[in-house]
């Protein structure tokens, strides 16, 4: 109020009007046929939103679907690639079919977090404890051995869409979400991790990533500056 009284003080002191701040009852001058608008109210109330009906939201519940019922299949998509003769003729039904198969769900442990000791011991044992289980196999995290220090792992039988949708997966799903939360774990594929390790950065080099988003490499770069890899 201080710097309002100020500033309307400064401008009848130059011929000005004066200073009338944020104008009130902001949802009157919606059209009213914007599903999105503020609904107009008595003067002096807040606006309340006007809410969609079921039929003209936009839907947000295709991930119940079961997964074998996606379409996997683009005549565009295979046109153009087969186009580019990336690989010879014989070996492009083998591309494809690489390309339909979902890459297993992986995680890197961020080692600058407190705990990442004690989380790399966990996945251990739920390796252990899972192992020789058929009905359990699929939830044994495999460590990959090219990631240094030990901080990368994945579950080879579980896909990133089956552990958000099955419900199998509850128990996953909230043990890798807590851990994501707290910054622990970063969710990243095995691909996307390699990267940053051919970058060879060093402690006391300058990096600047023009391509970043969400920052999983960003993050994984900054991780290896702190701790760089093993025989550095």
């Amino acid at each position: 109020r201080g710097a309002g009284r100020e500033l309307r003080a400064l401008a009848r002191a130059m011929g000005g009007k004066g200073y009338r701040g944020k104008r009130k009852n902001r949802g009157k001058g919606k059209a009213s046929g914007d599903q999105d608008a503020d609904e107009g109210t008595a003067d002096g109330e807040a606006p309340r939103k006007i809410r969609k009906s079921e039929s003209e939201r936009a839907r947000n519940d295709i991930w119940r679907e079961e997964p074998g019922s996606w379409e996997r299949t683009n005549d565009a998509y295979e046109a153009y690639y087969r186009r580019q003769r990336i690989c010879p003729e014989d070996d492009f039904p083998k591309l494809l079919e690489a390309l339909r198969t979902g890459l297993p769900i992986a995680i890197r442990i961020n080692r600058m977090r407190y705990g990442s000791g004690s989380l790399c011991e966990r996945l251990r044992e739920m390796r252990e404890s899972c192992a020789g289980d058929p009905g359990r196999e699929q939830f044994a995290p495999v460590q990959l051995s090219w990631y240094p220090h030990n901080l990368g792992w994945h579950w080879h039988g579980l896909e990133r869409r089956t552990v958000k949708k099955d419900r199998r997966n509850v128990q996953l799903k909230e043990f890798l979400l807590q851990r994501e939360r707290c910054g622990l774990i970063s969710r990243q594929e095995a691909v996307s991790m390699l990267p940053p390790l051919f970058l060879s950065v060093e402690p006391h080099h300058d990096v600047l990533d023009l391509c970043a988003a969400p920052g999983s490499k960003t993050a994984q770069i900054l991780e290896i500056m702190h701790f760089p890899p093993e025989g550095k």
